[in-house]
């Protein structure tokens, strides 16, 4: 009996790790908590991880056919390409695009830094103001779905 009992602890065990690595998004599709790997900027709030494209979390920089948003992504560009970076997947899409807060090697926050250089806003409806106190450009356009 002792027996059954441990393979039947090991078998919870198993699952709720399993559990804690990887959930459903809204689709009901399934989705790592983690991504690891090699990062692009592809603009100021979309990167590529390896061959996934992720939206970054929590901010909203402009649009890469603008002058700002051309800076925002040539900051980007500059900080992370080559990069080894890890990603926090919400769960969430935008797009068929998954959301992700994402790290350098070093455990800086990616939205924070794009932030806190003046090239992107804190988007309020997604991160709650998480990146607000980083902001330095006011200027810049601030789409109505963030509000």
């Amino acid at each position: 009996m002792a027996k059954s009992s441990a393979v039947a602890v090991t078998i919870v065990f198993m699952l709720s790790l399993f559990m804690s690595l990887a959930a459903a998004d809204e689709d009901g599709n399934f989705v790592p908590y983690m991504v690891a790997g090699t990062a692009k900027a592809l603009d100021g709030n979309h990167i590529m991880v390896d061959d996934m494209e992720v939206r970054l979390w929590g901010i909203v920089a402009p649009e890469r056919n603008t002058w700002s948003g051309a800076a925002a992504a040539s900051f980007l560009s500059a900080s992370i390409d080559g990069t080894d970076i890890r990603c926090r997947l919400t769960g969430k899409r935008i797009y068929k695009r998954p959301i992700a807060v994402c790290f350098l090697p070093d455990g800086q926050d990616v939205s924070a830094m794009i932030v806190a250089e003046g090239l992107a806003l804190d988007c309020q409806r997604m991160s709650g103001g998480r990146y607000a106190h980083l902001e330095s450009n006011k200027r810049l356009p601030y789409p109505s779905y963030c509000m």
